[in-house]
């Protein structure tokens, strides 16, 4: 009788325990590595729920991804307190950039990012780890959206524009790096025609002391349109109206000829995604502007033939025929340049 009572006692002490257990905040995540850069964050992550992980001389950053797609209220709070002498817990935008811990969101689905670092410059006497936890509480839920996409390395040699390493594609981050003193990389891809507008996406680090390190995007040429202002550690933005026929760009890192830009480095990533052709697409549009170059250049000759048989004075009708194949055999020629 009394090992009985004794055993009901105890499963009911069990119960409480797991009730208890089950009521208390989980971890959600424990800093999944690596992602330890802007370009490489983990998540996306939840509202209302506890993230933490611990940061050490060896892994000085942590960066957490996260979404909105209403107008919301975002709230951070984190432990230790964002005061800490030796960890700062922020809340950043789409680019990384530092803001308000809390914060509203727009309309639209928008990019948030939680950067959790060692305090720059450090302060004597910090642990050589710490641990943390944070959380984001919303007035909606979050949203997915792109976590960790792939980073891939570029082919050397990629030295002058005819050696251009690519073409690169959407949805990855392309990896380069300045490896001797006058090196330079060159990346090319692909915008489809009627595009209008593309954004490549750059993120400089390394080579510290090398603040002459740009990203450029050029046509095809090789002609600046634009080039990145250095901030090392966000996310920067290149971008250029392209016309309806499409283009051949290309993206050129580089810096003076000094030791200390040795080593210095960047991934990019190109889009808008619906704007940038994969390398099948190319070829397809390629035998596509060929064929078509070669079905107007016969009609227009066709057409100077049937003009030049005509008696007297070519018609009206002949010579909008002419002026029409000719206008199709120019863009067909266009694409032939571009794509092939």
């Amino acid at each position: 009788m009394a090992i009985g009572k004794m055993t009901r006692k105890a499963f009911r002490t069990a119960c409480v325990a797991l009730a208890a257990a089950a009521l208390a905040p989980a971890l959600a995540a424990a800093d999944v590595e690596p992602n330890n850069s802007v370009f490489d964050p983990e998540g996306p992550i939840l509202a209302g729920q506890d993230y933490g992980g611990t940061l050490s001389s060896s892994n000085q950053d942590d960066w957490y991804v996260l979404y909105t797609d209403t107008v919301q209220q975002l709230h951070l709070s984190s432990a230790p307190a964002t005061a800490h002498p030796c960890l700062s817990v922020g809340l950043t935008d789409a680019d990384g950039e530092p803001i308000a811990p809390d914060y509203t969101s727009r309309a639209g689905t928008t990019r948030f990012f939680v950067h959790v670092s060692y305090t720059r410059p450090l302060p004597s006497g910090c642990p050589p780890e710490l641990s943390y936890s944070f959380r984001i509480d919303s007035t909606g839920a979050l949203v997915t959206g792109p976590g960790k996409l792939p980073v891939k390395g570029t082919r050397e040699p990629n030295e002058t524009l005819e050696e251009a390493g690519g073409p690169l594609v959407p949805g990855t981050w392309y990896f380069s790096r300045l490896e001797t003193v006058n090196d330079h990389d060159w990346l090319h891809f692909y915008v489809r025609p009627g595009a209008g507008l593309v954004d490549v996406e750059t993120v400089t680090f390394g080579g510290e002391s090398c603040a002459a390190h740009q990203v450029i995007l050029t046509d095809a040429r090789g002609d600046e349109l634009t080039t990145s202002v250095r901030r090392p550690g966000v996310i920067e933005h290149l971008t250029a109206g392209v016309g309806r026929s499409g283009a051949k760009l290309f993206v050129h890192s580089f810096g003076p000829t000094l030791a200390k830009c040795v080593g210095a480095s960047a991934v990019v990533k190109v889009g808008p995604d619906d704007a940038i052709m994969t390398r099948a697409q190319v070829k397809a549009t390629c035998s596509k502007g060929r064929n078509d170059a070669r079905r107007w250049a016969r009609r227009v000759a066709a057409d100077k033939r049937a003009i030049a048989r005509a008696e007297g004075s070519p018609s009206r009708a002949q010579k909008r025929r002419l002026a029409s194949d000719r206008r199709k055999l120019k863009r067909a020629r266009r694409a032939v340049g571009i794509y092939c």
